[in-house]
């Protein structure tokens, strides 16, 4: 009691000096917060460990006790519940077996011949060595054995290592007579009297009926499912179990008891969801525990409790150390984070004189506090405003008014080539050639559309029609009776439909020069447009020289071979537009063989043109 008097008189004269220290001190912001700051976390840290001081032999063995206890059965959860996770996991890969599920139906349902059992036995035995390929609980060997029970006389198995083994086979057997005559839980649980095994035994039913086929068994590894145990319990006086609902003991350290009814005292206490007290025998245990709510089981420790006594008196200067500790490292770091939340108060200042200055360039750096950093952010937003008003406004009028000069002149050359195209055609028809007169018409509306061509616009498909035709009447001129052209359009409705500009003409331009020019005799170019299903299809066909198609991919975005890559240009851009336009639905395919000819089609949606 002395010692905490002391304590009281010692804070006492200390937050005295500090009160007079903060009266005497400079009128700075920066030193006022400083010092309000360490006071407000002192003041409630010194008092909280006088409170624990006080009422530290009470609260120090609850939470000591509390602690270990939810932290071993903490480790027991994740250690060993995941491994019945796994293993549960694994009884319900197999008896979802629909293979061994429908043999089981036949064996209970038909006759059971010779025949009908040696099928049977080879499929079931096969189906198990198939499940068990990539299955955890086998593979990390925490599963040894899996057997299927039609009765004690019929019944498949598998051996982790393969080889029959006549012990483990009759122990099995002797397990399942037991289990039949003893069952009454959906999943019977049962250590080996002779083999370092744990038994799961688990009813394979019908999906529709729910009737019972037989008997799915599982042999676990008792050393590896125990290792949990012995890795979080050194002491064998504690003690560890897993019950269900029903009160079946699914894991215990002393492995006598699994498969046993756990003391209805215990449910109880696991009822009640606190930290108990329990005697058995001369010993009183700390009992904790713990819902798996997702198994519908309970986790269950109890631990001695003269352990905890043992431990309680070094423990106690230890918390006295750590409220030490914690009064020093918060005045330390309670000066730091001020010190550094009023810096931006200088740093604001300092850029105010430079912007003052007419230095537009300075800006407030990022920090960490979100009310600092709107600060900082408004600032530096207002930077950016006052720079693009005087600088970002005027260069944009600049750009602006160079952009529309060179418009103007980009216009001068091709008005004046049309122009003289005109003067040209109508001196050819004042002279009465109308093949000139005509000639010039059809190149001088092509150039006027390639001159202008836009590669989002749409047009209707008879305006890209006419455009071929000018093509055609001009290539015509040229090879005179060399030359035969078929168009044919199934449905004149189809012309009113939109479609991206310059998609016919390219091809049929590749068609021309790439098939035709080459070819020696006569050429026929044939231009079919019909409905297809959901689009329109246009076939674009020649019986020029063609081309081995496996050399040109129409798909790929450019073509490092100048030499072979410009030939197709025309089809990878048109292809690549019908794409972007509608979609990877729709383009172009190409079909052709050397020496024969070329068709390509091309395959776009009915569109009306809408948006």
């Amino acid at each position: 009691m002395k010692s905490l008097n002391f304590i009281k008189h010692k804070f006492y004269e200390f937050f005295r000096s500090v009160l007079l220290t903060y009266k005497s001190y400079s009128y700075s912001i920066r030193s006022k917060i400083i010092l309000l700051v360490v006071l407000a976390i002192l003041i409630p840290l010194s008092l909280f460990g006088i409170y624990m001081y006080s009422f530290i032999h009470h609260n120090i063995f609850t939470q000591y006790i509390n602690g270990k206890l939810e932290q071993s059965i903490g480790q027991i959860n994740d250690s060993l519940v995941s491994k019945y996770r796994i293993i549960d996991n694994a009884l319900n890969l197999f008896l979802s077996n629909q293979n061994i599920r429908s043999n089981l139906e036949k064996l209970n349902t038909e006759e059971q011949t010779y025949y009908l059992k040696a099928r049977t036995r080879l499929e079931i035995e096969t189906q198990l060595k198939y499940s068990v390929l990539h299955d955890y609980a086998w593979n990390s060997g925490l599963l040894k054995s899996v057997f299927v029970f039609l009765d004690e006389d019929n019944y498949y198995y598998l051996l982790h290592n393969y080889l029959p083994d006549d012990d483990i086979i009759k122990d099995h057997i002797d397990f399942y007579s037991s289990s039949k005559r003893n069952r009454y839980d959906p999943i019977f649980i049962k250590p080996s009297p002779y083999l370092n095994t744990v038994y799961f035994m688990k009813d394979v039913r019908t999906l529709i009926t729910k009737k019972s086929i037989g008997n799915l068994v599982f042999g676990i590894d008792e050393a590896v499912l125990f290792d949990a145990y012995s890795n979080i319990i050194d002491d064998k006086s504690w003690k560890a179990f897993i019950f269900d609902s029903e009160g079946t003991i699914f894991f215990h350290t002393d492995r006598n008891l699994i498969g046993k009814k756990v003391n209805p005292k215990y449910i109880d206490i696991a009822n009640s969801n606190t930290v108990s007290q329990l005697k058995s025998g001369n010993i009183v245990y700390i009992v904790d525990s713990e819902k798996i709510s997702d198994m519908n089981m309970t986790s269950m420790i109890m631990v001695p409790k003269s352990e905890f006594n043992s431990d309680l008196v070094s423990i106690i200067p230890g918390y006295i150390y750590i409220i030490i500790f914690a009064l020093i490292f918060s005045i330390i770091v309670s000066i730091y984070i001020v010190t550094h939340i009023t810096k931006p108060i200088k740093d604001l200042i300092v850029n105010i004189e430079k912007v003052n200055d007419e230095n537009f360039e300075t800006k407030m750096p990022i920090y960490k506090y979100s009310e600092l950093n709107e600060v900082s952010n408004t600032f530096n937003i207002m930077i950016d405003k006052i720079q693009y008003l005087i600088n970002e406004v005027y260069k944009k009028q600049i750009l602006v008014t160079e952009s529309e000069l060179k418009a103007l002149q980009a216009q001068i050359n091709p008005h004046f080539l049309f122009n003289v195209l005109e003067t040209i055609s109508w001196e050819a028809r004042m002279s009465k050639n109308d093949t000139i007169y005509k000639m010039i018409s059809s190149l001088g509306q092509l150039l006027r559309v390639h001159l202008t061509f836009n590669s989002d616009e749409k047009i209707k498909l008879r305006e890209e029609l006419e455009y071929v035709e000018f093509y055609l009447y001009l290539q015509k001129m040229r090879f005179r009776e060399k030359l035969y052209i078929d168009i044919f359009i199934s449905d004149e409705s189809l012309l009113d439909y939109y479609l991206p500009k310059l998609i016919i003409q390219p091809i049929v331009e590749n068609a021309v020069v790439h098939g035709l020019e080459n070819k020696v005799g006569k050429g026929y170019l044939s231009i079919f447009i019909n409905k297809n299903f959901d689009c329109i299809e246009i076939k674009v066909s020649d019986d020029g020289i063609g081309f081995d198609t496996n050399l040109v991919n129409i798909d790929c975005e450019k073509y490092d071979n100048a030499g072979k890559g410009r030939k197709h240009i025309g089809l990878i851009n048109v292809n690549k537009r019908i794409k972007l336009v509608y979609g990877n639905d729709y383009g172009i395919s190409v079909e052709s063989k050397v020496g024969e000819g070329t068709r390509v089609i091309i395959n776009i949606p009915f569109d009306r043109g809408d948006d």
